[in-house]
C-alpha cells in the first residue's frame, strides 16, 4: 500500500505544517506533552517552554497581548510585573509603585519596622493633628506628676506642677467671686481705716492697748465705772448690838462710795470699824496710812446740839487693813487714833457716815 508523502509515522519524526490545523469544533488532540521548539526547554510537565517563552491571552480590548512568563529572578510574570510575593530585603516591605508592582522599599518617615514586625513610631511624629477629637485618652497614660499638686502650663505651654498643693486649692472650694477683691473689703491685720461701724453685737473686743491720745480706743480699765447705788448691811465694831442699819454703796471709776446711818446699841471699849461691801478691799498703795476717808456725825439722842465738834468723827485708813475702815475724833502726832465705842457713843446714838476708799 503506497504511503503519502508527509504521513506521520508511529516511530516519530519531523513533519512541519505549512498551514494551521483546524481540528473541527467536536474534537481536539490527546497527547502526553506539549514541548515547545525553542531552545533549552523544561526537562519536565506537561507544557514544556523555555525560559524565554510565553503563554500570551489577548486582553479585553483586543489591542494587545496578556503574556505569562518568567523574569531574570525566577519570578513568575504577567504582563511583564512579577506575580505573588518575591524575595524581600530584611527589614524592608512591599509597597505598590506608580505601576500598580508590589516593590521593595525601607519603612521610612514617622515610624521604621523590622523583621520582628515590630513597629517603631519616630520622635515628635505623634502631632496634635494626628490625634482623633474623639481619642478620650485616659489621664493614666500620661506621664505621671507630682502628686498633690495643683497642675499649671509652662513656658512652653505644656503641663507641669505648680508650687500650689491640693490643700491650697481646697481653700478656694466655694468661692463665688474673686477672691482679692472679697479680701479688700477686710480689715488686715496690720491696721487699715474703716468706712463704717463695727458691731460687734455681743461679742467683746479683748486685749485692748490703753488708749494715749485723741481718736483712741480707751481699755476698759481707762472707762472710770459708775454703778448703782446698792444696799448692803455691814458690821460694825465697839458699837454692840447695832440696829436701824441702812448703807449703801456703789463703784465711781476706781474707788468705792460708801454711805448711811446706824444706831448704837451697848458700846463698847473696842475699836469702831465698819466693814467694806461687796467683797471690796482697801487699795492701800493708793493712799497713805491714817489718810481720811470720809466723815461721820453722831446725832446724839435728845441733844440740843446734835451737829455739835464733839460729835463730828474722821473716818480713815490705817494702812494696814484691807477689808475695814476705822473712826477717830482725836489725833495723836498727826496720826489719827482709833477711837473706841465708849469713846464716841452712847447706847441709841444714831450714827451718820461717808466715806470712800480706792480699790
Amino acid at each position: 500500500m503506497a504511503v503519502t508523502a508527509g504521513m506521520l509515522s508511529l516511530a516519530g519524526g519531523n513533519f512541519p505544517l505549512t498551514a494551521q490545523v483546524d481540528f473541527g469544533t467536536s474534537f481536539g488532540i490527546k497527547v502526553k506533552s506539549i514541548l515547545t521548539e525553542t531552545v533549552n526547554p523544561s526537562t519536565a510537565g506537561y507544557i514544556a517552554l523555555a525560559k524565554t517563552d510565553t503563554i500570551d491571552w489577548r486582553n479585553n480590548a483586543n489591542s494587545a497581548n496578556l503574556a505569562l512568563g518568567i523574569d531574570g529572578s525566577n519570578n513568575l510574570t504577567f504582563n511583564g510585573s512579577p506575580i505573588g510575593l518575591t524575595a524581600l530585603t530584611d527589614n524592608h516591605i512591599y509597597v505598590g509603585n506608580a505601576s500598580n508592582v508590589p516593590t521593595d522599599v525601607a519603612m521610612s518617615g514617622d515610624a521604621t519596622i523590622v523583621a520582628s514586625g515590630a513597629l517603631t513610631i519616630a520622635n515628635g511624629a505623634i502631632t496634635d493633628a494626628k490625634v482623633a477629637s474623639g481619642a478620650a485618652i485616659a489621664v493614666s497614660k500620661l506621664a505621671a506628676l507630682t502628686a498633690s499638686r495643683a497642675v499649671q502650663t509652662g513656658v512652653g505651654g505644656l503641663l507641669e506642677v505648680s508650687a500650689v498643693t491640693t490643700t491650697e486649692l481646697g481653700y478656694l472650694s466655694g468661692t463665688t467671686s474673686n477672691i482679692q477683691t472679697q479680701l479688700g473689703t477686710y480689715l488686715p491685720l496690720a491696721g487699715g481705716t474703716m468706712s463704717g461701724a463695727i458691731s460687734m453685737a455681743s461679742n467683746k473686743i479683748t486685749s485692748l492697748a490703753n488708749g494715749s491720745s485723741a481718736g483712741d480706743a480707751v481699755a476698759f480699765n481707762q472707762v472710770p465705772v459708775f454703778t448703782a447705788w446698792a444696799s448692803f448691811t455691814p458690821s460694825f465694831g465697839g458699837m454692840g448690838t447695832v440696829s436701824g442699819v441702812a448703807a449703801f454703796w456703789r463703784q465711781e471709776a476706781t474707788s468705792v462710795h460708801v454711805r448711811g446711818h446706824v444706831i448704837s446699841g451697848s458700846v463698847t471699849a473696842s475699836a469702831v470699824t465698819i466693814s467694806l461691801p461687796n467683797g471690796t478691799t482697801i487699795n492701800n498703795s493708793s493712799i497713805s496710812a491714817n489718810d481720811p476717808a470720809g466723815i461721820g456725825w453722831n446725832l446724839v439722842a435728845g441733844a440740843s446740839t446734835p451737829f455739835g465738834s464733839n460729835n463730828i468723827f474722821a473716818i480713815f485708813v490705817d494702812g494696814v487693813a484691807t477689808t475695814t475702815v476705822f473712826v477717830s475724833k482725836a489725833a495723836a502726832g498727826n496720826v489719827f487714833v482709833k477711837s473706841t465705842g465708849t469713846n464716841l457713843f452712847t447706847s441709841g446714838d444714831s450714827f451718820a457716815f461717808d466715806f470712800q476708799y480706792p480699790i
